[in-house]
C-alpha cells in the first residue's frame, strides 16, 4: 500500500474523493477502516500506518478534536510518514501546528489543480513512485465532484446524499469489499469506533441513500449565461409538519422503563462503554407519545408548488451547480435498523445550469469557439476581418498573410466570464473559406 487517508467520519466523502484522485495518479490508496479485521482491530491499524508509505491527515474542525485522528496522525509522524492536510480553517493540535501543512481549503475538486502539485510531490517523495495521470479516471471523478454540488474540498462534508456518490471499493484493498458493505458481525469494531467518533451526521449512516436535497434544471442561453441572468423555478416539495417539527407525534406519557427517561442506554463493548439512543422508546425518554393530528403522524405536509426567483450569475455553464439552502424537501424523524434516531431534516435546492445549443458559438468552460468564413485571397495575401464574441461586440481581426484554412486565432479576454470572478476566457476563431 502506498498511501493511507486518517479523517474523521463526517469527512469520509471527501476523503473517499480524494482517494479516487489518487488512485487516478497510480497510487495504490485506502482510506477506509472497512476491511481491517475486528478482531485486534488496534493492532491491525496500527500495522497499516507502519506499512503505508505516506499517510495524509486531513485536518479540519472535526478531526483536530479528535483523539482518534491525532493518535494516528502521531503514530504517522513517528514513523516519518505524516503528510498534514487542511480541508478548512482549523487550529491544530499541540506537535502539529509547526509542521508543513498543505493547504486544500480552496481546491476545486479537479485531479489537474495546480494546488495538489506540492501534495503530490510530497507523496511521490515518501512513496518513491512518481505520479502517472490517467486523465479518464481523472474527469470521472471530477464529474462525480461537481455532482456533489461541492465547490471547494472544504464544503465536501458527509452532510448529505448526492447524484454521483455512490459506493466504490476501497482503492488498493486486497479484500474486495465495498465502502457500504461493513462486515456482517453485530459486534464488529467498526461499529464501535462509528458510534464513538460521530458517524451519526446529518443525512449519514444507514439513512445517507435518503436525502432531502432536491436537484432541478436551468436551461439558458449563452447569451444569459454571459451577463447572468434571473429564471423563475416551480419546484414541488414536502415540508416539516409545523405541529410536530417532523416528529410525527405531540406530547408524551410516563417515563421509559428501558431507559429510565433519558432516551439513552449503556451497552459495554470489549474495553469500550457506548451510550445508545434507546429503541423502547425510539430515544424520546418516555413511553406513551400521541400522534400528531395535524400530519397524521407522518411528519410532513402534503407537497406543495414553491415558485422561486432564483439569480444564476454571469459566467454559470453547463454543468455549473447552485445551491439554495434550506428550499428543498423534507424528510421526517426516523429509527434506522441500525437503532439511532436520525433527526428531521429539511434539505437544500440544487439548481444545475444547462445551456442551450447555439448556432454560432461553443463553450469549454470559459473559452468560446468559433467559425469565422474568410475569401481564399484574404487568407492568403493577408487582411482584416470583422467578428463579434458572445456579448455581440464587434471585433475586427487582423489575418496575418498566408494563413492555412482551419486555422484557429486566440482573441484573449474575449470568452465568457469566469464564474468566480477575475476576467473572460478566451475566443478562439477558426478561419474557413465559403465552401
Amino acid at each position: 500500500m502506498d498511501i493511507l487517508i486518517c479523517y474523521k467520519s463526517q469527512r469520509r466523502p471527501a476523503a473517499r474523493h480524494l482517494a479516487s484522485v489518487l488512485a487516478g495518479y497510480g497510487y495504490d490508496v485506502a482510506f477506509d477502516y472497512q476491511d481491517i479485521p475486528a478482531d485486534g482491530f488496534n493492532r491491525h491499524l496500527e500495522e497499516r500506518i507502519a506499512t503505508a508509505k505516506a499517510v495524509p491527515v486531513l485536518w479540519c474542525g472535526h478531526s483536530v478534536s479528535s483523539q482518534w485522528v491525532i493518535e494516528q496522525a502521531r503514530l504517522a509522524k513517528d514513523a516519518g510518514r505524516l503528510v498534514p492536510v487542511l480541508m478548512e480553517s482549523a487550529e491544530l493540535p499541540l506537535g502539529f501546528a509547526g509542521l508543513n501543512t498543505h493547504d486544500l481549503s480552496d481546491w476545486d475538486g479537479s485531479g489537474r489543480s495546480a494546488l495538489l502539485d506540492g501534495f503530490i510531490e510530497e507523496l511521490a517523495r515518501l512513496t518513491g513512485k512518481r505520479p502517472q495521470m490517467d486523465y479518464d479516471k481523472l474527469k470521472a471523478y471530477e464529474d462525480t465532484w461537481r455532482d456533489f454540488g461541492a465547490l471547494s474540498f472544504s464544503q465536501f462534508s458527509h452532510s448529505a446524499a448526492a447524484p454521483g456518490d455512490t459506493p466504490i471499493e476501497t482503492a488498493g484493498a486486497a479484500s474486495g469489499k465495498s465502502e457500504n458493505t461493513p462486515p456482517k458481525d453485530e459486534n464488529d469494531v467498526f461499529k464501535v469506533f462509528d458510534e464513538m467518533f460521530g458517524a451519526g451526521s446529518k443525512g449519514g449512516g444507514a439513512a445517507a441513500a435518503e436525502s432531502a436535497d432536491i436537484h432541478t434544471v436551468a436551461e439558458i442561453t449563452l447569451e444569459e449565461a454571459f451577463s447572468g441572468v434571473e429564471k423563475d423555478l416551480e419546484v414541488s416539495r414536502t415540508r416539516l409538519c409545523s405541529a410536530c417539527s417532523g416528529h410525527g407525534i405531540l406530547g408524551a406519557g410516563p417515563d421509559c422503563s428501558a431507559c429510565s427517561g433519558t432516551g439513552k442506554v449503556t451497552a459495554k463493548q470489549g474495553m469500550f462503554q457506548l451510550q445508545k439512543t434507546c429503541t423502547n422508546c425510539q430515544g424520546s425518554g418516555k413511553t406513551v407519545v400521541n400522534k400528531c393530528a395535524t400530519c397524521s403522524g407522518i411528519g410532513t405536509s402534503a407537497p406543495e408548488i414553491r415558485h422561486l426567483r432564483v439569480k444564476i450569475p454571469a459566467g454559470a455553464i453547463t454543468g455549473t451547480r447552485i445551491r439554495l439552502a434550506g428550499e428543498g424537501g423534507a424528510i421526517p424523524a426516523r429509527l434506522p435498523e441500525n437503532g439511532s434516531i436520525v433527526s428531521a431534516q429539511t434539505g437544500d435546492l440544487y439548481i444545475q445550469v444547462q445551456l442551450r445549443s447555439h448556432p454560432y458559438f461553443e463553450t469549454r468552460g470559459a473559452d468560446v469557439y468559433c467559425n469565422a468564413i474568410a475569401k481564399p485571397s484574404v487568407l492568403k495575401k493577408g487582411g482584416k476581418l470583422m467578428v463579434h464574441d458572445v456579448s455581440g461586440a464587434k471585433i475586427k481581426l487582423n489575418i496575418p498573410k498566408g494563413v492555412e484554412e482551419g486555422k484557429s486565432m486566440r482573441l484573449e479576454g474575449r470568452g465568457m466570464p469566469h464564474l468566480k470572478g477575475g476576467g473572460r476566457g478566451d475566443l478562439y476563431v477558426r478561419l474557413i473559406t465559403q465552401s
